[in-house]
């Protein structure tokens, strides 16, 4: 007679295995959830700082073709602009206190086909801002504002809230370039944005960009601040 070779049973995980291999997991997830936010915040800021740094380029190249900075300007800035062919004296959608009125062209931005309209230069926001936009709570309180340019002291760019507006000044008017800012990112969070004011409840309630915001100098060098630092 043959014997009857036995059939192999199938091996099981143990409880222990399951448990060792549950907390590997675990452990994995710990180290690599803080590592993927980090980058994801890097990202954030490395394109913030790219924008901010065409945004001051911009800015430097009109100066030196027209001898005078842009402006003038308000103090809440987003990506709304004009054509250099608006007539105020028209009805249309005036943009002529934004920045991007001035700049755009220097930002390889087309001007409206119709000069009594204007343009968003939504291809040069960035991912979060864009998102922002999508937001419901983006247009609650009117557009919204990303940035906010220096329109103390000499009132560089001008300032179109003034009667009459103050006019823009030449670059070389700057004390202390270097160290004298352009442009900020703006948020609620912000201290540059007074709670009361009207540009506040048209910022982001958060920044945008991660733990860190860009400021642009009058020299064209951007810097990134931690929010605390932006903040003293």
């Amino acid at each position: 007679m043959h014997s009857v070779s036995p059939v192999p049973r199938a091996r099981a995980f143990t409880l222990i295995e399951l448990l060792t291999v549950i907390a590997i997991i675990g452990i994995l997830a710990a180290i690599l959830i803080p590592v993927v936010s980090a980058a994801r915040n890097q990202a954030k800021a490395a394109q913030a700082n790219n924008q901010m740094r065409q945004l001051a380029m911009g800015v430097m190249s009109y100066s030196v073709d027209y001898r005078v900075l842009p402006g003038p300007l308000t103090t809440g800035q987003n990506f709304d602009y004009n054509g250099p062919d608006y007539d105020t004296s028209q009805s249309g959608n005036s943009r002529q206190n934004s920045l991007l009125t001035y700049i755009h062209p220097y930002l390889n931005l087309a001007p409206p086909p119709n000069p009594q309209r204007f343009l968003q230069a939504k291809q040069f926001q960035t991912h979060a801002q864009r998102a922002w936009e999508e937001d419901p709570r983006a247009y609650s309180n009117g557009e919204p504002i990303y940035f906010t340019v220096n329109v103390s002291g000499i009132k560089p760019f001008g300032y179109s809230n003034d009667t009459p507006p103050t006019k823009p000044k030449p670059l070389n008017l700057v004390e202390n370039p270097s160290t004298t800012e352009m442009i900020r990112e703006a948020d609620q969070k912000a201290k540059w944005v007074p709670t009361g004011s009207n540009a506040y409840g048209r910022c982001p309630p958060e920044p945008l960009h991660g733990n860190r915001r860009q400021v642009a100098y009058f020299d064209g060098h951007v810097r990134a601040f931690t929010l605390a630092e932006s903040n003293r």
